[in-house]
């Protein structure tokens, strides 16, 4: 009954008259004084300048990760080989590479965690 109406009603509604619907130059977002086609070249300009910034973060983060995962491997195998050796000052020297291990993956961590 009732609903049926109402929905038949509804699905009637006719939307054709925004098919055609002129945009008005006072939607624009710039004020009468400024060139906006320099606003725009200006916007992409910084948009650029942004990704090319953080393109260059990423890289950097990157190389420095990727060196101090080398490093941390270098150090690894100079404990194992130093363990290996023994020798004079080997538990100083020891103590000395499982300190430098720390602070790189404590490092390597943090840097993991601040995304970059």
């Amino acid at each position: 009954g009732r609903i049926r109406e109402i929905s038949r009603d509804i699905a009637m509604v006719d939307y054709s008259k925004w098919d055609h619907i002129e945009v008005s130059d006072d939607e624009d977002d710039t004020h009468p004084n400024v060139d906006t086609p320099s606003l725009y070249r200006w916007r992409h300009q910084a948009r650029v300048e942004r990704m090319d910034e953080q393109k260059r973060e990423r890289e950097t983060f990157e190389t420095e990760s990727s060196n101090t995962k080398d490093r941390l491997t270098k150090l690894k195998r100079m404990m194992e080989e130093t363990e290996e050796q023994g020798g004079e000052n080997v538990a100083e020297r020891l103590k000395e590479l499982k300190l430098e291990i720390g602070q790189l993956e404590t490092g390597e961590a943090l840097s993991i965690e601040r995304g970059g």
